[in-house]
Parts: C-alpha cells; sequence; structure tokens
C-alpha cells in the first residue's frame, strides 16, 4: 500500500533562522574580502616599484 505523502509544511522556524545566520556570514565574508582586495590594490597603487 503507498502512503501519500504529508502535505509540505512550511520550514521550521529554526531552520529559517539558521539559514538567515549562513547567509549573513557568507554576506560578512564577501565584504571582508572586498574590503580585502580594495586595500590591497591601493597599496598595490601606492608603491611605483611593483
Amino acid at each position: 500500500m503507498t502512503t501519500l505523502s504529508p502535505p509540505k509544511k512550511p520550514p521550521h522556524p529554526s531552520k529559517i533562522e539558521r539559514e538567515k545566520l549562513v547567509v549573513a556570514r557568507k554576506n560578512r565574508l564577501a565584504l571582508a574580502l572586498r574590503e580585502n582586495l580594495k586595500k590591497r590594490n591601493e597599496q598595490l597603487r601606492g608603491r611605483k616599484d611593483l
């Protein structure tokens, strides 16, 4: 006998919060990387011998 899958429940609140945290962490990482690249580029521009 085949059992019907239960109706889709909305994701658990804690799951949503965890996903929000993951997204926030990724955004922070991307922002930090961008800042580091910007600083490095400015440093390289500042040094004319390179």
